[in-house]
């Protein structure tokens, strides 16, 4: 196991060191890319990363988070609000910007975060800006899944991957964030250890849910199950949250329990071979509906959301948990 909240020469949790190392070895030996894929299992600090390496590149503050530094040679892009993907026309800029000469007669950075969320026509646009690079120009593609991303794409592109592993301790890096963010605060033992399961341990996305106080969904699911009128009063509070994450959450519960290892606070009882089966039919529910979530905007949370939780009631007696 990897020692509690190590850091490494750059200040970084050693998870993210490597990978950094890795971009330093190329930069002082002149062989830098014109483009990067970080691969890294979201929330795992590939933000933190990307934003390390575009403040080196355009030689401003490393203190300073790329994503809101305004500086006329780095473009940061974030889809559109209730957006699945990137819209070509967001593409097209991002080539137009890099095609323009550097305000500093440095590098230009361009930032993409979550890339594989691009449809066809915006992969192929982002493809014949790797096929003829300009020069001094850097893409960083954040990726948590390379699989998802065009062959062409990757054969373009130097991988870097982030390799993060579910026993690192995180808490240091989790209050750092939750300090960036002024809500150091909002540190809760009891919520940091329900969000670090239900998040996959991925330490950004457990310091953003502390400080929007998003609270975790075990005791809801748990109410459920002795209440089962609060259906309705759950999937209402559930629906500010992204469905598709919330699901993988759950899923996170269900495979836990089949398995016979949930966390030490679920308290579940052994599981009968029929009640095993019905939890299987119940993970195969909820990954159904993940992927549709994924895929889809203007789903209807609130009934996908009350059917699950019907679903999940009746697999419990009212003690089993």
């Amino acid at each position: 196991m990897m020692a509690r909240d190590a850091r490494g020469a750059a200040g970084l949790p050693l998870w993210l060191q490597e990978p950094y190392d890795s971009f330093s070895l190329m930069r002082s030996e002149q062989r830098l890319p014109h483009a990067l894929i970080l691969n890294c299992p979201a929330g795992w600090g590939e933000t933190r990363l990307a934003s390390l390496i575009a403040t080196e590149l355009l030689s401003a503050p490393a203190s300073l988070a790329a994503s809101e530094l305004a500086h006329p040679d780095l473009h940061w892009l974030r889809r559109e609000e209730g957006s699945l993907l990137y819209k070509v026309a967001q593409i097209r800029e991002a080539v137009a910007f890099m095609q323009r000469t550097a305000a500093g007669g440095g590098y230009k950075v361009i930032v993409v975060p979550a890339a594989q969320r691009m449809n066809e026509e915006s992969a192929n646009t982002l493809l014949k800006s790797l096929e003829e690079p300009p020069s001094g120009g850097m893409w960083l593609l954040l990726c948590p899944d390379i699989g998802q991303l065009l062959a062409t794409i990757r054969s373009r592109c130097q991988l870097i991957s982030i390799r993060p592993t579910p026993d690192l301790a995180t808490d240091d890096f989790v209050r750092e964030l939750l300090r960036d963010a002024d809500a150091e605060e909002r540190w809760d033992a009891d919520a940091l250890s329900m969000l670090r399961f239900e998040l996959g341990g991925a330490p950004e996305r457990v310091a953003q849910a502390l400080s929007l106080d998003e609270e975790p969904i075990w005791p809801q699911l748990r109410e459920v199950i002795a209440h089962p009128e609060l259906i309705g009063k759950v999937s209402q509070t559930w629906q500010p949250r992204a469905l598709a994450e919330l699901l993988s959450s759950w899923l996170r519960y269900v495979h836990s329990i089949v398995a016979g290892h949930p966390p030490e606070y679920v308290h579940a009882t052994a599981l009968s071979e029929a009640t095993r089966a019905k939890f299987f039919e119940f993970a195969d529910e909820l990954t159904q509906a993940r992927i549709l979530a994924m895929r889809h905007v203007g789903i209807n949370g609130r009934l996908v959301l009350d059917r699950l939780l019907g679903r999940w009631l009746s697999l419990f007696d009212k003690e089993a948990l």
